[in-house]
């Protein structure tokens, strides 16, 4: 399977684009921690970008739960 949606990002800016992955953060909604597994993530995504990044939420403790789960996709996107 191809990742296409990036092929265009990459075309305007001449490059492989870096993600910013919005997840787990909370800071529109403090009250609420995520806590579920990363979702949704194309398992060729790793071929079109030149990295991932994720943005934690404030609790630093508690987002190593779902932080450990984008490292496991990011180890194996393929099986994940």
């Amino acid at each position: 399977m191809r990742d296409t949606r990036m092929e265009p990002a990459a075309g305007w800016i001449r490059r492989k684009p870096l993600i910013w992955d919005n997840y787990p953060v909370n800071d529109y909604a403090n009250w609420r921690l995520f806590l579920s597994p990363v979702k949704n993530r194309d398992p060729d995504l790793g071929e079109h970008v030149i990295g991932l990044m994720s943005n934690p939420m404030k609790q630093s403790e508690i987002s190593k739960l779902p932080l450990a789960t984008i490292g496991a996709y990011l180890r194996d996107p393929k099986r994940y």
